[in-house]
Formats: C-alpha cells, structure tokens, sequence
C-alpha cells in the first residue's frame, strides 16, 4: 500500500508557493520586503525645472523614514518615474506604478491640466494618490476616494491674492489678468476674480490676456496690458521667469505694480542673476526663511543644505510633505492595502515644516497656509527673496467641507 503522505506535502508544498507568489505580487512587495511608494514626475519636458526639489523633498522624507526604523517594522522604497511632462506619459507612469512596481502609493508633481487625468487613472486602479498639482478640481469638484492634496491649491494661491491687492494697494481700482492658457491659470484667475468681488468692491478688472503655456515672447502682451493703464497686473504664468525679465526691460515695473500668486514665482527667483531680479514686485511660494519657531522646518533646511548644497524653495515643500503624507498614512493603517490606507488618510493630521496640517476627511486638501512678499535681492543668500512676507491662512480662504460636498453634488 502506498503511503497518502507524498501527495499530501506536495499539495501543502504548493500551497506555499502560492502564498509566496500573492505575497511578491501584492502592492508595496511582500510582508518583510521594502514597502514601495511610487513617484511620478516631469524629469524631462517644460515642466523639468520644477521636478529636482520635488525629488530631493521626497527622497528626504523616505531617508528620515528608514533612518528611524522605516514603517511598520519595513523599509520604504521610493520607485521613481519620468512622466516627461505629458498628458499620455503622466496617465502611462502611474499605471507602470500600480501594475508592474506594485507600489503602495503614488506621491506625484503634474501639470494641473494631466492631474485630473491621473486621478482618475489612480481610481481605476485603486491606488492612494498624494498629487502636488494646483487644479481646485483635482480635492472639489472631481474628487475621488484614492486621491489626496497636502498643500496649495489655485483655490488658496487666487484669494490670498485678492487679500494682498485689498490689503496693500488700497487705491488700486484698475487690475489686468494675464495667465497661461490652460487649467492652473484659468482657475486661479476665476477664484482671484470671485473673492476680489468681496474684498474689494470698487476694483474692476479692465482686461485679460491668456498666453499659451510655453509663451516665450511677452512684448506684445505687455504693450496691451499698458494700454490698458492698470493700476495691478495679477500675472498667473507657470514658468514666469522670462515675464520677469522682459517686464523689466519694457519699464513695466514702474509703471504698475505686477503681483504673481504662482507658487513657482518664488522659485524663479532662485534662477535668476541680480539684474534680472523684478525688484519691487510681489511673489509668493514657501519662503524657508520666512518659517520661524518651528523645529521641523530647521531640521528640513538643514538637511536639504548637507545633502543637496542649496536652500529648499517652494517644490522642495511640495515633494516633502506629499510623501511625508504618504508614509503616515501607511504607518496609521498598519497595512499597505489600500482601503485601509485611504481609511487612514481621511482626517489625517501630521506635524511638517509648515506647521500642523489637516487633511478633511472628505475632501481630502489639506488647509495649508500660503506666503506672499515683495521681491528683493539678498547679497548674503545670493538669490532673490520675499521681504515683508505676509502669510495668508488655509482655514480662512479655502471652502469648509459641507462647502466642498456642495461642489461634488452640481
């Protein structure tokens, strides 16, 4: 008689097989393996300017991880794609992200007009989306389950700047829009506009301009906003530098005040020589310096200096605190599956550099705060900065919740 006992371990055996090959497919990699978090950025194409101090942020934030035990008794992985700047490539990296890396989450820098594209993807594929992009779509309107934004938005960035004009040109009655042609300028336009209606009742505006977003030549822009005899130019341009130094040589500095609520005008100023600097002209971003009193903002400059030999601008902020939010969302779910990821995320406070941030639980945007300055240069720092820098309040200026489901119903 033959013993039962050789068909028995082998179907045993097998089952172990299984369970080792579900536990390597399963998303972050298997129980004692690295969790991966997934990174998807424009390494090359227009937007590539902004894409280093996103990914030095986010390689800090997963180095201060593992260097303090990692997550849940794992190690994190940051597993990186180019998403070269492109609608297509952007929608491609995050599904090379979910299906073939198998990450746990996917921290990403896009264009406001691919985000929403993205976000839709990260919802067929039920993977926790941590996005940097300014689309007030991306947390209102059409937000969805998987996808999350820890800081600005053109929501915040367009009413702090109505604020500022209210606050600090007073007689300013007469204000121009020019802004790039696409979702980030239209939107931060709109919410400019709507908010300057009760700020400031008797300003008008007395024209608008919408370059396409790769516009390199501003003179004929800049003589029909002259024409028009503005009292404030709001310039809502995604790579405003070239704005910057033509407006100067055109005399347009001192003819108006030009004001940029663009994140990325702080972070222009750091690529800009002392003569093209746009003395005078207010900017706005995450201005290291500006952020006093606070423990984690001194350990994040300090550590950006050692490791990278540069101060940290605004999107060295954006990929800290998107991954940073990440990772604290995994170690609150104890888990890298995803429903139990997301459970985490909802609500979620963490303590950053920028002080405390909320996520709601609904709408899930954080209510970050935003930082506008008059532009000056700094011998000392060899760069231009942000002096008597006012700090505008997320809690005051973005919508409640209860306002936020509002949107998602119409």
């Amino acid at each position: 008689m033959k013993s039962s006992r050789q068909p028995l371990f082998a179907v045993a055996f097998a089952g172990v097989l299984m369970l080792a090959g579900c536990q390597a497919l399963a998303p972050g990699g298997g129980g004692s393996g690295p969790i991966k978090l997934g990174l998807t950025a424009p390494k090359t194409g227009g937007l590539a300017r902004y894409t280093d101090g996103f990914l030095q942020g986010a390689r800090i934030a997963v180095e201060e991880a593992n260097a303090a035990g990692g997550v849940n008794g794992r190690q994190l992985e940051l597993v990186e794609r180019d998403n070269k700047s492109t609608n297509e490539d952007s929608i491609e990296s995050l599904r090379q992200l979910a299906l073939e890396d198998r990450v746990s989450a996917v921290i990403s820098q896009m264009s406001s007009a691919a985000c929403l594209a993205v976000a839709g993807e990260a919802a067929l594929q039920k993977m926790p989306y941590v996005e940097s992009c300014m689309a007030d779509a991306l947390t209102y309107q059409q937000g969805n389950k998987y996808t999350f934004r820890v800081h600005l938005n053109t929501w915040l960035q367009g009413a702090a700047a109505a604020d500022l004009v209210a606050a600090k040109f007073p007689n300013a009655k007469r204000i121009y829009l020019l802004a790039s042609d696409y979702e980030f300028g239209h939107s931060l336009s709109t919410r400019f506009r709507e908010r300057l209606k009760e700020v400031k009742k008797d300003a008008e505006i007395v024209g608008e301009a919408y370059p396409k977003v790769a516009e390199s030549n501003y003179a004929p822009y800049i003589s029909a906003l002259l024409g028009a005899r503005p009292d404030v130019v709001m310039v809502n341009i995604a790579i405003v530098g070239p704005f910057f130094t033509q407006a100067l040589s055109s005399g347009l500095m001192e003819k108006t005040k030009v004001l940029s609520p663009a994140w990325g005008s702080m972070d222009e100023l750091s690529l800009l020589k002392k003569e093209q600097i746009p003395v005078g002209a207010w900017a706005a971003g995450i201005p290291w310096y500006a952020i006093t009193g606070n423990p984690k903002n001194d350990a994040f400059v300090k550590k950006t200096k050692e490791k990278f030999s540069k101060d940290p601008v605004t999107s060295d902020y954006f990929g800290y605190l998107s991954t940073l939010f990440a990772i604290e969302g995994i170690r609150k779910a104890g888990s890298t599956d995803a429903d139990k990821i997301i459970a985490a995320m909802e609500g979620l406070s963490i303590d950053s550099p920028v002080g405390k941030l909320s996520v709601g639980k609904e709408s899930h945007q954080a209510r970050i705060s935003y930082w506008f300055g008059e532009v000056k240069w700094d011998d000392a720092k060899g760069y231009g900065v942000l002096a008597g820098v006012s700090t505008f309040s997320g809690d005051k200026l973005l919508p409640t919740e209860e306002q936020v489901q509002g949107m998602r119903k119409k």
